[in-house]
């Protein structure tokens, strides 16, 4: 016979039970009719949108405003939510991306190589530490810094990897590059905070400008918290997001109708993030990598307005780092290219495969898309930017502590 005061845990015990059963059963019977595809349906998606796309407030109303490229739609999938930050990329995955920005006609289908390491960025995997600590450059940024339009091995960031690598053979250099496609400082910001401290790199390259200079409806700052929050609650959440068909449904349903204004009614009003909180990002960025024991940092600057190239300028000596005006650094090249005196081999690769879009854009000799840099551009940047990290004073500082 069973007690009184045995009733009521029972009767709690035989609550939660229910409830887990009520809810294995529903996620198993969305795992059965495939309630993504129906949720998104039901909730007028225009597609079926990415949880990480629906967690930020411009991407999602941009992308539900209209219809993607079917192969845009594939390489969406290799993007996922960040922890503590806005979103990374899934570890250890090898895919063909499809350049959506291509300007040249000629190129019916471009795709470039992308290539994530085991912590779900575009880069080398993070050499080990067990013998001896590498010589380490640490890339935070935007598309042109992660590499939009050109191969894994062609970005500036791989480009100066081999230069230091042929120069000292000898010595384990790295580089490892943080940068996400439509990161402004503000975001870029939170992958410094979770990376810097753990890799500590001896030399710091921040580049960014491109994505806080947009115009959006929701400026980047106001959504900051959501994506840095690291609460039990959030990390739930999270874990259902990857885990459970039904969760996942149902929250994109929410978002989806939350989002169901029509195109056109939301306007871009503010800079994503305004210039000056821009530059204090910047100069506090640079900090953070000073605290963490980095000798040198470098500031990049492309595909940017020229009011943030100069805040980024102002920025560098606010903290005595160094500047590469790399949107000039191209674009100033395109009369010597035309010219036949730099890169003639690649010139005349390029005149063979789009020679009708080159000459009546001359820019597309540095970038295919107006903006980010190609891979000739890439590497006049990496010229630059091994410049000023000054790599011989990280060599010597280097040498002394193995000594």
């Amino acid at each position: 016979m069973i007690s009184r005061w045995m009733w009521g845990p029972l009767f709690a015990a035989c609550s939660i039970i229910l409830c887990l059963a009520v809810l294995l059963l529903g996620e198993f019977f969305a795992r059965q009719i495939d309630l993504p595809a129906r949720a998104s349906s039901s909730a007028g998606a225009v597609f079926d949108m990415p949880t990480w796309m629906l967690q930020e407030e411009n991407t999602a109303t941009r992308f539900t405003a209209a219809q993607p490229h079917e192969d845009e739609l594939a390489w969406m999938g290799m993007f996922r939510e960040g922890d503590g930050f806005r979103v990374g990329m899934m570890p250890n995955r090898e895919m063909s991306f499809f350049d959506t920005f291509n300007r040249i006609s000629e190129r019916k289908k471009p795709t470039f190589f992308v290539k994530t390491n085991s912590i779900g960025f575009r880069s080398d995997e993070p050499l080990g530490e067990a013998t001896v600590s590498p010589v380490r450059i640490a890339i935070f940024g935007d598309s042109s810094c992660w590499g939009w339009g050109v191969d894994q091995d062609a970005t500036f960031g791989s480009v100066v990897r081999d230069k230091l690598r042929a120069r000292w053979p000898d010595l384990p250099f790295e580089v490892l590059n943080f940068a996400i496609p439509g990161d402004s400082s503000a975001y870029g910001e939170l992958i410094a905070k979770r990376f810097l401290a753990e890799y500590r790199p001896d030399i710091l390259i921040l580049g960014f400008g491109a994505n806080d200079a947009k115009m959006v409806a929701v400026p980047h700052g106001e959504q900051v918290a959501r994506f840095a929050s690291s609460s039990v609650t959030t990390g739930i959440g999270r874990w259902l997001r990857v885990h459970s068909v039904l969760y996942a449904s149902l929250e994109r349903v929410i978002m989806q109708r939350r989002r169901a204004a029509p195109v056109g009614s939301v306007a871009l009003k503010v800079p994503a993030v305004p210039l000056r909180d821009f530059e204090r990002n910047m100069v506090r960025m640079a900090r953070l990598g000073r605290s963490v024991g980095v000798k040198r940092t470098v500031m990049v600057s492309l595909c940017s307005p020229p009011t943030y190239q100069a805040a980024v300028q102002r920025a560098a000596k606010r903290v005595h780092a160094g500047f590469v005006n790399g949107q000039k650094v191209i674009t100033d090249a395109v009369q010597f290219l035309h010219a036949g005196s730099l890169f003639s081999e690649e010139m005349a690769a390029m005149r063979r495969e789009f020679g009708r879009s080159l000459a009546q854009e001359p820019l597309l000799a540095v970038t295919s898309d107006g903006c980010h840099p190609n891979q000739v551009g890439h590497r006049m940047v990496a010229d630059k930017v091994f410049e000023e990290m000054k790599p011989h004073e990280a060599v010597k500082r280097w040498q002394l502590v193995v000594r």
